[in-house]
């Protein structure tokens, strides 16, 4: 298929990779531009065989470092929010990691509750730490929903604005 492709366009298969960044080849799995340059170009695998984890983020695919799989398999809050939003997991880790500087909404929840936890003045108890972790995590969904319906209204606002142009292009003048 990428041979057909590259043929059709008249460019040599590595080509079709260049630049930088990463290209996703299954939802989970991401391979360098520059390694899939080298595989394509004939070059022993130990010059590309170095598969990285991925997540896809605002339509880019992201390599992650096997530290960065391990936290994202905790998205609890996220996933809770996506499901009560009734939106995919991915839009709310998207918008979170756009919100909070490259961090999930259970990541950013957990980082803001241990400040709290460790900044007291006082020990706390595994209840009053829950109590902190629930008030956080209203909170940043409250922020997190708010941007995902503002960027719904935007979309349709968008859309209706092109209808709208389109319906104009087709009026005719009055003639006079």
């Amino acid at each position: 298929m990428i041979a057909l492709l590259a043929s059709s366009l008249g460019v040599a298969v590595p080509d079709l990779f260049a630049g930088d960044g990463y290209v996703l080849l299954t939802p989970e799995v991401c391979q360098s531009r520059e390694g899939l340059r080298a595989a394509f170009s004939g070059l022993p695998p130990s010059e590309y065989n170095q598969l990285h984890h991925a997540v896809v983020v605002g339509g880019k695919a992201l390599q992650l470092r096997h530290q960065e799989v391990q936290k994202l398999a905790g998205l609890e809050a996220d996933e809770a929010l996506a499901k009560r939003l009734g939106v995919d997991v991915q839009e709310v880790a998207t918008v979170a990691w756009e919100m909070f500087d490259g961090l999930t909404l259970t990541e950013e929840r957990d980082r803001r509750a241990e400040v709290i936890v460790t900044e007291g003045a006082e020990p706390m108890g595994i209840r009053e730490q829950q109590a902190h972790r629930g008030h956080i995590t209203r909170e940043l969904s409250t922020e997190i929903a708010k941007k995902i319906r503002d960027r719904r209204a935007m979309a349709v606002t968008e859309q209706a604005t092109a209808v709208v142009k389109v319906l104009r292009g087709l009026r005719k003048p009055p003639d006079q």
